[in-house]
């Protein structure tokens, strides 16, 4: 299955600089017609207000604040301002705040994505936000758009999208532009070119080429985020998120929930299989999503999950490349042990009388939520707004549907007698992910919710 969207040629020779899809639409903005040979500098028609203007927009994670307001509200007009400059680039943006009057701006972040920046014909990915901007021109107030020609500034010149659902455990694997990626389990992967997004199915077998791969999100709930460098200067690498495991700058834990964790390993040296090393015990893959070859063939890169792993902050661990024969190739030691993300439920007695009260205990919430932060696409964002499910087993009463994240205890009545049993669902405890038939269960309804809402955005 393959989904794509496409834009005219002569539409997208003269959109170079910027085509951001506003969730909530376009201002309409009259233009003043200039002169293409000698475009410099245009006015975008008359000023804007009074009124409430809002547009969600793509943009780097360090303009989702509101000096950048304005901006994003004047960029709706810079396909008109670009469409006079011919092949040369263009920017748009307020005008000084002596020229507008009665203006006030204000954001609000929502999720990541990804955007390409570039001048010259030259572009590259970059993380961005989804960021809500409101700009309020008060009665008697201008907003007034200000557009030149020919200029050599980054900004985003093609459509931003989100290259994996949010909450997907994921990694980031930093490739050269000359690797191919072999698909080991089927999902779905995201090809960029500055004139398409498109979504594509893949199976095991399947060859993908780095230049124009942006992700794949795995059926598992599993994701891959690619990003391409002329040379990569680390000889191993492990990465979990964003986050290197083996940097010795930035010291850092291995994450795992409920025993497993999800890495990229990557080397300088061809090698057969990752191995994962505490206390001297070496750990395989249980499953390995991706595996990348090098422009001789040869596998220099792995995405894979481990499961049954056990250990502590004071753990000794290790991240291997082995041979065919499992002799060890290159390791890395993680500095900074086990992190057990875990969530942790528990109750205050193993046994209870009929109509015994009894305590259901909540732990570990810290760890859950670093965990989260670093395994998670969009890390931990609004995660402590977000309830903890409770769902009964066994005859008792008294527990809520959901509680506050952050609950420790939760008081209730043993109705019959012997142990106790509920299920305690944490925020996010299951990524997005395709689901055929989650029947009523309401984690793996939200799970595959959230996945094909996800796909059908990319795709459109």
């Amino acid at each position: 299955m393959r989904k794509s969207f496409r834009y005219p040629a002569p539409l997208l020779r003269r959109l170079t600089l910027l085509f951001i899809v506003f969730i909530f639409g376009t201002i309409a903005s009259k233009a003043v017609a200039a002169d293409e040979d000698t475009c410099k500098t245009i006015k975008l028609g008359d000023p804007q207000g009074p009124g409430n203007f809002t547009e969600e927009v793509c943009v780097p994670e360090d303009k989702c604040v509101p000096s950048y307001d304005e901006k994003a509200h004047c960029s709706k007009s810079q396909s008109v301002c670009n469409g006079h400059c011919e092949n040369l680039l263009s920017a748009c943006y307020a005008e000084p705040n002596i020229a507008n009057k009665g203006v006030k701006s204000t954001v609000k972040a929502g999720g990541a994505c990804k955007l390409f920046i570039g001048t010259g014909g030259q572009k590259k990915k970059i993380d961005g936000v989804l960021c809500t901007f409101t700009t309020t021109i008060a009665a008697g107030g201008s907003l007034g758009c200000h557009c030149e020609c020919d200029q050599h500034i980054p900004v985003p010149i093609t459509v931003s999208f989100a290259p994996l659902p949010e909450g997907a455990i994921y990694a980031t694997a930093n490739v050269e532009p000359d690797t191919t990626i072999e698909i080991q389990q089927p999902g779905y992967a995201v090809i960029a070119t500055a004139e398409v997004v498109s979504t594509k199915r893949v199976n095991p077998g399947d060859h993908l080429d780095a230049k124009t791969l942006a992700s794949v999100a795995f059926d598992n709930g599993t994701g891959i985020v690619i990003e391409t460098l002329k040379r990569s200067s680390v000889s191993l690498d492990a990465v979990v998120g964003s986050t290197s495991l083996v940097a010795r700058d930035h010291p850092q834990p291995l994450p795992v929930q409920n025993g497993s964790a999800t890495l990229y390993v990557a080397s300088d040296r061809p090698f057969v299989t990752p191995a994962i090393t505490i206390n001297n015990a070496d750990k395989l893959p249980d499953t390995t999503q991706a595996v990348f070859l090098n422009s001789r063939g040869e596998r220099v890169g792995t995405l894979s999950t481990f499961n049954g792993l056990q250990g502590k902050p004071d753990s000794n661990i290790t991240i291997r490349t082995l041979d065919r024969t499992g002799a060890p190739l290159q390791q890395g030691k993680v500095e900074g042990g086990v992190l057990d993300c875990s969530p942790k439920a528990s109750f205050d007695k193993p046994t209870y009388k009929a109509g015994e009260r009894g305590r259901l205990l909540i732990q570990n919430h810290e760890n859950y939520q670093k965990g989260i932060e670093m395994t998670r696409f969009g890390g931990s964002a609004k995660l402590t707004g977000e309830p903890i499910r409770l769902i009964p087993l066994s005859d008792v009463k008294g527990l809520p549907p959901e509680a506050p994240f952050h609950t420790t205890s939760l008081n209730f009545q043993a109705l019959h007698a012997g142990e106790a049993r509920v299920a305690v669902i944490l925020p996010r405890i299951l990524p997005p992910k395709p689901v055929e038939n989650p029947g009523n269960d309401e984690g793996l309804k939200q799970a595959d919710s959230i996945f094909q809402s996800w796909l059908r955005q990319v795709g459109e």
